[in-house]
């Protein structure tokens, strides 16, 4: 009785003959393979976006440092204007909206909380923030800063420029001056304030 064995596609291969191949010639075979073919045009394209992804980046750095350089230039050649800058006169203002904000000094600590007053000027499409007052108090015009100060009973302090500003505006609460049109001042540095006298 005879026996006869499988054997795999890998022995039979094993059996054949060797041939040693060069570089070249392996290299000719694989670029007569469609996919090897695919796969290195992939991989050539891939690089090239790469490569001009780079040279746009890098001619984009070398435009913005011209901007940049013609900018100073520009600066530096800049004389003195002759006109003012426009700021807003003393009108009515509309309140769109009354806020406290906590203000901290130049170490970061808190010193307060300051009253701000969200307006629409007639003569400026966005709002405005005011943030002081000028009032009379003891026959003498001040001007000064919307502090948010309470007494004892958790009331705003009488006789502070928050409460004097109130009594001349005719509120009893902050939140009656939203959608109230109030007069408005220059103090001595040129900024819009609340007028309250």
């Amino acid at each position: 009785m005879s026996v006869s064995y499988k054997t795999s596609e890998h022995e039979e291969q094993s059996k054949l003959p060797y041939t040693i191949q060069s570089r070249e010639e392996m290299e000719s075979e694989w670029l007569d393979d469609p996919e090897t073919i695919k796969v290195i045009t992939e991989l050539q394209e891939l690089d090239n976006t790469h490569q001009d992804e780079k040279l746009e980046s890098e001619g984009d750095i070398k435009k913005m440092e011209e901007i940049q350089k013609n900018e100073t230039k520009d600066a530096l050649d800049v004389g003195v204007g002759s006109k003012e800058t426009v700021s807003l006169g003393a009108k009515s203002v509309e309140v769109l909206d009354v806020s406290v904000e906590e203000q901290k000094d130049k170490q970061q600590k808190r010193v307060g909380d300051k009253i701000i007053i969200a307006c629409k000027h007639p003569d400026k499409d966005e709002p405005i923030k005011i943030s002081s007052v000028k009032y009379e108090k003891n026959n003498n015009i001040k001007v000064s800063g919307i502090w948010f100060n309470k007494d004892e009973e958790g009331m705003i302090q009488k006789g502070s420029a928050l409460a004097l500003m109130m009594q001349n505006l005719n509120v009893k609460t902050l939140s009656e001056l939203k959608g109230e049109t109030i007069p408005t001042a220059i103090d001595e540095k040129g900024y819009l304030c609340i007028k309250a006298y």
